[in-house]
């Protein structure tokens, strides 16, 4: 399942299109995707559709997706239309791409067209739809900008539909001057300055209104995105049934060279379509971009939470009083007791912790210094421990957006996500904790460490094992300040000083978190630091010693990963050791086995690069590609395969008979189309010599081996012969019949 950083990813891979593309290359040809099998079968006999191919939407389409008894619709219901209207008609242009932990965001714009127009003539689906705009016109309908997200002090969202003048304002249409290009009536691209969005634009003007449509692309399990180019997807992806290819098609929108798809394996996922970014269902706000919104929805939870939900707060009609209601409206509300798992709390509050999945939590939390037996009650009703969850989270945020997308940039061929099968594991070098069997910790946390495991019982007193250095990022972001609810007052005026001129000259400034731990019931709470260790902000010192991970088991939270053991007081806790924690090890499940583990590049829609011959690059969109030859796919099976026998401690064993069948079976199953035709029997058995080679026989490659090496040395010597006897006789009959010699036994 996508979390925090591959949620970011995606979203940072769809903005990375929309700023490397020209505007008329953005404009929508065409939507598709993949059918359910039930859908398949319901399908007419021979369509695309019941082979299992991607097949184009049409606007008459009622396919639903997304979750039990809250599925939507793929297709944008704004346009959608029983006459099968092609997208292309509507003219949208894809503007932006704003990327969320669990979300990807792109908008859209295109022209309104006048009401007394006549309908759109049917145009037929497919890759080449001609577009004709002879007969696109706008009305004058009054603008809807963009909703802005930005927040005040308190983090209040506001949304207002204030018609403006682009030239006045060219940010009111909700983006930037180039993503703000649409395509006029006789096809050229026309800028902000020159659309004429205005209050008072007249029916000459070629473009009177630019409307905004939204599309939200929620990640509910595994999903993740793609950009192919057009040979990549007409070649490859529509000629591969999706039982072959290794991913299934949620949704794609076809460009003029281009196809983004959302790539599942599944079909659980799921899309929302609205006019406006604030009618869509995911307002949750963004740590990485707005700290203070997420810190005063945060504490509102936290006090929910304690208190019960605000009766302001209450959208619930509230029951007339009638004699058999009255005693309803007495009965208070019950709180929760919140002696549960903090990490089991956090995960079910997917409204403020968005994208916090198992291994985000353990990275989080190991971030923080904080124990994984922690309660909801001694995480939220401690200063110190909310602000340092607070901080870590943020810290993981700035990695995906900067660290985690800086490493994705090499695997990119052209748009294309590639990974060669021995790079899966270069995601895992870059966590803190999860999945890894030994982690590199400085001098300090390893001294708070051994204080730690020193506590064997409840009434020492037990430090956190907290190192500021892991979350030095979010300590040193000027919008967030919250040094001192994590080490007081008068040591974050001393560390304050040393962190920059802003945060220096205000190093107490107020947002919600500080202001709800300010008040009287938090006086006197212990932070849970051992302050004399921390005579510095951060350490200069490398990490140069190591711990073994701790793996562990909880029936709500499942895998957990962490340096601090769990005391044996905490039930449903259970300690994973021995083969059972060594086959969940990150590096052993990238490489050898086919399960999809964490990191953007462990994902069923990620190209396949192969190296063949002479160091050749071959690229794979999918499994199966037709446009490579038997040898290339045959290569890829046998990789997944072999892969396996390793995992199970035979590195050099190879493929048995019965597995080479299984290949064999797996490739008979593809359509005949797939498997490219064999160029001549003789380079066939080349190849299948290549992938599955017989035994060698040693003796005779030993025997034909020593006749070389004696060859050589006889030459060797014949030469040198000949040279001394040319020198010291000086004669030409000598020499010719030495090289006579010497020519004889290199023939030989």
């Amino acid at each position: 399942m996508p979390e925090s950083k591959e949620g970011t990813c995606s979203g940072l891979q769809c903005d990375h299109f929309v700023q490397n593309t020209q505007s008329n290359q953005r404009e929508v040809r065409g939507l598709w995707h993949d059918t359910t099998n039930a859908e398949g079968a319901a399908s007419a006999s021979g369509s695309l559709a019941r082979e299992g191919h991607v097949h184009p939407l049409l606007s008459s389409s009622s396919v639903l997706r997304g979750q039990n008894k809250q599925q939507t619709g793929i297709f944008p219901p704004a346009f959608a239309s029983p006459d099968d209207v092609a997208i292309s008609r509507h003219r949208l242009v894809l503007t932006k791409a704003v990327p969320s932990p669990r979300n990807v965001f792109l908008c859209f714009k295109y022209p309104k067209f006048e009401p007394s127009e006549s309908p759109e003539p049917k145009l037929p689906t497919g890759l080449n739809w001609p577009i004709d705009a002879d007969t696109e016109t706008a009305t004058n309908d009054e603008s809807e900008s963009d909703c802005s997200d930005d927040e005040g002090d308190e983090g209040d969202m506001k949304c207002e539909v204030v018609p403006q003048s682009a030239d006045e304002n060219p940010g009111s249409l909700g983006c930037s001057d180039t993503d703000c290009e649409l395509v006029s009536g006789d096809g050229q691209a026309l800028p902000v300055e020159q659309l004429g969005v205005t209050e008072t634009t007249t029916n000459s003007d070629p473009l009177k209104q630019v409307k905004t449509y939204w599309l939200q692309v929620q990640f509910l399990k595994h999903t993740s995105v793609q950009i192919f180019t057009r040979d990549e997807w007409t070649d490859a992806i529509c000629k591969v049934p999706k039982t072959l290819r290794g991913f299934k098609v949620g949704l794609a929108i076809e460009f003029k060279e281009h196809v983004l798809a959302f790539l599942t394996l599944d079909l659980l996922v799921q899309f929302h379509w609205a006019p406006l970014r604030s009618k869509l269902p995911a307002q949750q706000a963004n740590i990485y971009t707005h700290p203070r919104k997420f810190m005063k929805e945060l504490v509102d939870w936290m006090k929910e939470r304690r208190f019960g939900k605000p009766e302001s707060e209450d959208l619930e009609p509230k029951e007339k009083k009638t004699p058999k209601s009255k005693h309803k409206e007495n009965k208070k509300v019950k709180l929760p007791t919140r002696n549960g798992l903090a990490i089991a709390a956090i995960r079910n509050t997917t409204s403020i912790f968005s994208g916090c999945g198992l291994y985000t939590m353990s990275e989080v939390f190991h971030k923080a210094g904080l124990p994984l037996s922690l309660t909801e009650k001694q995480l939220f009703d401690n200063p110190s421990r909310t602000a340092r969850l607070v901080s870590a989270f943020l810290d993981f945020s700035i990695e995906g957006y900067e660290e985690t997308w800086n490493f994705m940039k090499p695997f990119f061929r052209g748009f294309l996500l590639t990974c060669h099968r021995t790079e899966r594991m270069l995601y895992a070098k870059t966590l803190k904790v999860y999945g890894k069997d030994r982690v590199h910790i400085t001098g300090r946390f390893k001294d708070l460490l051994n204080m730690y495991k020193s506590c064997s019982s409840e009434s020492d007193e037990c430090f956190d094992v907290f190192e500021p250095n892991y979350i030095q990022r979010a300590i040193a972001r000027d919008d967030v300040v919250l040094g001192s609810l994590i080490f007081g007052h008068d040591v974050w005026l001393n560390f304050a000083k040393d962190l920059g001129e802003q945060i220096a000259s205000d190093p107490f400034k107020p947002n919600a978190l500080t202001r709800y731990f300010s008040g009287p019931d938090f006086k006197g709470c212990p932070n849970f630091l051992s302050l004399e260790h921390y005579t510095t902000l951060f350490v200069q010192d490398r990490e140069t010693a190591w711990v073994p991970t701790l793996y562990y088991r909880n029936p709500s939270t499942k895998d957990l990963w962490t340096v601090l053991p769990i005391t044996s007081d905490t039930r449903s806790m259970e300690l994973i050791e021995g083969s059972e924690r060594k086959k969940h090890l990150l590096s052993n499940a990238t490489q050898h086995t086919e399960v999809f583990t964490v990191g953007p590049l462990d994902f069923c829609g990620v190209a396949e690069r192969l190296t063949g011959p002479g160091g050749i690059e071959i690229v794979m969109p999918c499994k199966l590609d037709p446009r490579q030859t038997a040898f290339f796919q045959h290569r890829q099976l046998i990789g997944a395969e072999a892969a396996k026998l390793r995992g199970k401690g035979l590195a050099k064993a190879g493929l048995d008979n019965a597995q080479r069948r299984k290949i064999q079976a797996k490739l008979s199953k593809a359509p005949p189309q797939l498997i490219p035709a064999k160029r001549s029997a003789e380079h066939d058995d080349k190849e299948n010599q290549l992938v599955c080679p017989k035994k060698r026989c040693y003796k005779k490659n030993r025997q034909s081996a020593d006749r070389d090496i004696m060859a050589s040395l006889t030459f060797t010597s014949r030469v040198r012969a000949s040279r001394n006897s040319y020198f010291r006789d000086s004669s030409v009959t000598s020499t010719s019949s030495s090289l006579d010699e010497v020519s004889f036994m290199h023939n030989r």
